[in-house]
C-alpha cells in the first residue's frame, strides 16, 4: 500500500567487474538470483512503476545527477533522454557471417545488425 508523500530511494551500485560480481554470496533466505540485464529489458522484468523509477535513476546517473525528482515514478522535469526515449529501446541484435571470406577482401569477420 502506498502512502501519500511516500519517498522511495533507489542506490546506485555503481560498476561491477568481473570479479566484484564473482565474490557475491546470496543469502539463501532472502535472495534467489541475481541478473544484469539492458536498460530496455526493465518493463518486461518490473511492475510499469518500479521500471520507470530505474530508467529514472539510470538516467539521473548518466546525466551526471546525484538525484532525480519523480511524480508516480515519472520525472518531474524530463531530459533529452526521456524525450528521446534513449534507454526504452533494445538494443539491435546483431548476427555473426558464418561462411567463407570472398576471396581477396582482408576482413576476418562480418556481423550485421536486423
Amino acid at each position: 500500500m502506498r502512502f501519500p508523500g511516500e519517498l522511495l530511494t533507489v542506490f546506485d551500485g555503481g560498476t561491477w567487474d568481473d570479479g566484484r560480481i564473482a565474490g557475491v554470496r546470496l543469502p539463501p533466505s532472502e535472495i534467489t538470483g541475481i541478473s544484469f540485464v539492458a536498460p530496455a529489458r526493465l518493463p518486461d522484468l518490473l511492475s510499469p512503476t518500479e521500471a520507470r523509477r530505474a530508467l529514472s535513476a539510470l538516467r539521473a546517473r548518466i546525466n551526471g545527477a546525484s538525484t532525480a525528482l519523480l511524480e508516480y515514478g515519472r520525472p518531474i522535469a524530463p531530459t533529452v533522454l526521456d524525450h528521446l526515449q534513449a534507454l526504452s529501446a533494445a538494443p539491435p541484435a546483431y548476427h555473426w557471417h558464418l561462411g567463407e571470406v570472398p576471396p581477396g577482401h582482408s576482413i576476418a569477420q562480418v556481423w550485421f545488425a536486423r
